[in-house]
């Protein structure tokens, strides 16, 4: 259900334990470069396990640029979700890969099939900023089961002369390249800011997420295409 205000109502609540321990150990730490390999175990209800290894690398070459990496190998155990609470939860917990709710998903896959063996995944995350020209970042995650890929990727370039440009994609649930672009799953954006001396415009295109009640109460999201434009005055 959906109030005038096109807020979500939840009708029931139940309460998710998790657990989590990470152990970090610094092996390298320079001016120049850290490396910080870690572990990390995860349930979810004590009953649902998993285990995740890598590294984080931290790069600088200078005062203003520099390079982050982080590289991870996942084994997921029997009915385990790794990263439950993601980039992405406050859509995921009404709507979850298209669907219902996130943690009701959970409690049928539970009481029916459970979510299946247990099996390998991987996560990769990049972060490069160069000297004010450019800030890149790039995430891609895979956990092994059906519609278990999710990628996020932006682009900033802050000094394009007199003009500010960003761009964003992400894509979540997906299968494989040729499933990249499904619509209900992906959002992405351009923004584009040019400064005339103390003023300014601003335009932007967005596909986003929309809350949209379905005839019989359910809540879901679709993905929607807005834009806006505007000015100001920098005082």
């Amino acid at each position: 259900f959906a109030t005038p205000e096109n807020e979500p109502v939840v009708l029931a609540e139940r309460v998710l334990p998790m657990f989590g321990l990470d152990i970090e150990v610094p092996v390298v730490s320079t001016p120049h470069l850290d490396v910080v390999p870690y572990a990390d175990v995860a349930s979810l209800e004590m009953e649902a396990f998993g285990l995740h290894v890598g590294s984080m690398f931290n790069m600088r070459f200078n005062m203003k640029s520099s390079l982050r990496l982080r590289v991870e190998y996942r084994f997921i155990g029997e009915d385990h979700v790794p990263g439950y609470i993601s980039p992405f939860y406050e859509i995921e917990r009404y709507a979850w890969l298209g669907g219902e709710p996130k943690l009701g998903q959970l409690d049928r896959f539970y009481a029916d099939e459970g979510l299946g063996e247990p099996h390998h995944g991987f996560h990769i995350e990049t972060d490069l900023k160069i000297a004010g020209v450019l800030a890149w970042t790039f995430i891609f995650t895979s956990n092994g089961r059906d519609r278990n890929n999710d990628l996020l990727t932006r682009l900033r370039l802050p000094n394009l002369g007199p003009v500010r440009l960003t761009l964003f994609f992400a894509r979540l649930g997906f299968e494989g390249i040729d499933d990249l672009f499904a619509a209900d799953r992906t959002i992405g954006g351009v923004s584009v800011r040019l400064a005339l001396g103390d003023f300014f415009v601003r335009g932007r295109v967005v596909y986003e997420w929309k809350l949209a009640p379905s005839d019989d109460g359910k809540n879901g999201y679709q993905a929607v295409l807005n834009w806006d434009l505007g000015a100001g005055i920098i005082i």
